[in-house]
């Protein structure tokens, strides 16, 4: 039956005269574009109510498909078929489910499906449904939910959601494959809606990569394997070789010197198997990859990043220690506690808390891609790699630190080895295992300090209170701002720095550019072959020689200091305060936990003290050559020294 309408835009009201004798019937359009394409939504107005959809409408070049369902709803409420819609649309299904999936995984119970629930749109209830899984391929049993009854506009969430795994499917496959969930929900015999889910089936030895296949990698770290017990007993005779006890007892000494010592005699042990680094794929980090197991390293004797990583931890946990794998931007590496710690959570996204460790001699990272390189690196050398990798500006490329010990409390478990160890090919090159360092030097370590000031965190606040006038953001103790009138200093010594300041000498300020030590060396190169930085060893032999060097310009860095000297003499003499001082560490912090603004303090990690530390210096101008002190201008310094505090009356 077709209708003729008088279309211009919006609601249209056409009244088909004669249709059975009842001219009061009219036909409500609207003309809408969806998706690029124009369409037509149409209802029968009748007793001021929508009661009826139209069967059909033709219009030239338009039409709106047979709508079954009727639809009862007062002037107000918009009751439109539709375009293109069927009452099945009105049905929803939604799923969360894991992206990929790993013979790891199953093993460990981590569930494929998080969440399913029905929702129905319809005006009307929905009875008697059944909700069919069907697995393609057949990596689980397909399941079937029933479910009795949807009222109109609610939903179910299903509740049982496990699945029962195909093992000896996950343990066979090695490559990985493209699979999905087929959902199917009938209402007895009848289907209402179909979907298909997409997963990554990975092989047995592939790792998914970071996000919510992180804990997983865990699994990968394989303590028991017989390669990792020759690693372990090499280590153990090379600590006696070198006078020192050879006992893997993990933390029972107490003494993270002793730990240090035995992570160092575990980075040699690995030296010697003459290992050959294999370039990792691109993104790894996030996307996974292939990981070989310590028996496949030793066999081939090739690895990447990823796998030199997990065989130190390997070897770390199988003597009792807390090893951590650390993932930055394309590479990924290996840390340990030197105490009895763990980081707060399996994944860790915040480096901030790997630094305050290292600054509390209570862990200590290692850049494991060195045990590939000749002539072999010392443990010290990949100490100060990794110690590079984690600085204030690599922040951008550090993704997440993910602690295995976190990760077995929480119940992952290695994975299983059905290989049986047997004659296997030596790795082609004979290497002599790297010698191993001198103790370390920790100074006070964190269990040797008495701290004899209140205890809890109510006295430390209130101890901050009152030395802080000034509690809000204004302060620069509290939310620090890098001016034009503040100079950056590159120290890798900050304990040494401070020594010298409080024993009042004087220190030469220069300009880290000027000087250029790099000059036309490449920076990463020379790290990679030294384990030192460029800048950092020059600024290492300038405090030496005391000297501060300051990463600024010449120019730029005179102005600052002409503007910091003018400032401090002004506000000496007007209110007999020195105001010039040198913050030692910097704290980051937030107002609460979902802030995203991120603030900075003073603070002193090396010094371990709980509220702000700043130190009180003087700037001392220094005339250029052939002038005369009493005719120096501000304006002509060349030179500038940094005295510890002014103790003068």
């Amino acid at each position: 039956m077709d209708l003729d309408f008088l279309l211009t835009g919006g609601f249209e009201a056409g009244r088909k005269a004669g249709h059975r004798g009842r001219a009061s019937r009219e036909w409500a359009v609207q003309r809408e574009t969806v998706g690029g394409m124009q369409a037509e939504r149409g209802a029968l107005l009748q007793d001021n109510y929508f009661k009826y959809t139209l069967p059909t409408i033709r219009y030239p070049q338009l039409s709106i498909p047979r709508c079954t369902r009727a639809f009862l709803a007062p002037p107000a409420a918009t009751a439109f078929c539709e375009s293109g819609m069927t009452t099945d649309t009105k049905i929803s299904l939604e799923v969360d489910s894991s992206v990929c999936v790993n013979f790891a995984s199953t093993q460990n119970s981590i569930p494929i499906l998080r969440k399913v629930v029905i929702r129905n749109g319809l005006d009307a209830p929905i009875k008697d449904l059944e909700l069919d899984l069907v697995p393609q391929p057949p990596f689980c049993r397909a399941k079937t939910w029933t479910i009795d009854r949807i009222d109109p506009a609610g939903e179910i969430s299903l509740s049982d959601l496990r699945l029962e795994y195909d093992f000896d499917f996950f343990n066979g496959l090695d490559e990985a494959e493209r699979g999905q969930l087929i959902f199917r929900l009938r209402n007895r015999d009848e289907s209402l809606l179909e979907r298909a889910v997409p997963i990554r089936l990975l092989a047995r030895d592939e790792w998914g990569g970071g996000g919510e296949m992180s804990s997983i990698l865990a699994a990968f770290v394989s303590p028991n394997d017989p390669c990792v017990a020759e690693i372990c007993k090499q280590a153990g005779e090379l600590l006696e070789r070198s006078g020192r006890k050879g006992a893997l007892d993990g933390y029972q000494s107490k003494d993270p010197k002793r730990t240090y010592m035995r992570a160092a005699a575990i980075w040699s042990a690995v030296t010697g198997m003459g290992l050959t680094y294999a370039e990792p794929p691109a993104s790894f980090e996030r996307n996974g990859q292939k990981v070989r197991g310590p028996r496949r390293i030793h066999n081939e004797g090739l690895a990447t990043c990823l796998d030199t990583s997990l065989l130190f931890a390997a070897a770390l946990e199988a003597v009792g220690l807390n090893p951590v794998v650390i993932f930055t931007k394309g590479h990924a590496f290996t840390g340990v506690w030197l105490v009895d710690k763990t980081l707060p959570s399996i994944e860790e996204p915040d480096i901030v808390e790997l630094r305050k460790a290292i600054a509390a001699r209570e862990f200590v990272a290692f850049e494991t891609s060195l045990v590939t390189s000749r002539p072999v690196a010392g443990f010290d050398q990949a100490v100060q790699n990794a110690r590079l990798r984690l600085r204030e500006d690599n922040d951008v490329d550090f993704e997440r630190a993910i602690d295995i010990r976190r990760a077995r409390i929480a119940g992952i478990t290695p994975l299983a080895s059905h290989h049986v160890r047997g004659d296997s090919a030596e790795a082609t090159d004979e290497v002599t295992p790297a010698p191993l360092p001198p103790d370390p030097d920790f100074g006070l370590l964190p269990g040797d300090v008495v701290d004899e000031e209140p205890q809890t965190s109510q006295d430390r606040i209130d101890r901050w209170q009152r030395k802080l006038l000034d509690l809000t953001l204004r302060n620069r103790l509290i939310n620090f701002k890098d001016t034009k009138q503040t100079i950056p200093v590159l120290c890798p010594d900050l304990p040494k720095l401070e020594d010298m300041l409080a024993d009042d000498r004087k220190l030469q300020i220069i300009s880290l550019k000027d000087e250029n030590p790099v000059g036309t060396r490449n920076p990463e190169l020379y790290r990679q072959q030294h384990g030192k930085d460029i800048n950092e060893a020059f600024a290492a032999d300038a405090l030496e020689h005391k000297q501060l060097c300051i990463p600024l310009a010449g120019n730029d860095l005179r102005n600052r200091l002409v503007t910091l000297y003018r400032k401090a003499r002004s506000e000496m003499a007007e209110g007999g305060a020195n105001t010039l001082y040198l913050a030692v560490g910097f704290l980051r912090w937030k107002k609460h936990e979902d802030d995203p603004a991120l603030y900075k303090a003073p603070d002193s990690p090396a010094s371990r003290h709980p509220e702000p530390q700043v130190r009180p210096v003087r700037l001392l101008l220094g005339a250029p050559r052939g002038r005369r002190a009493d005719q120096l201008d501000a304006a002509a310094i060349t030179t500038a020294r940094l005295r510890g505090p002014d103790t003068s009356p």
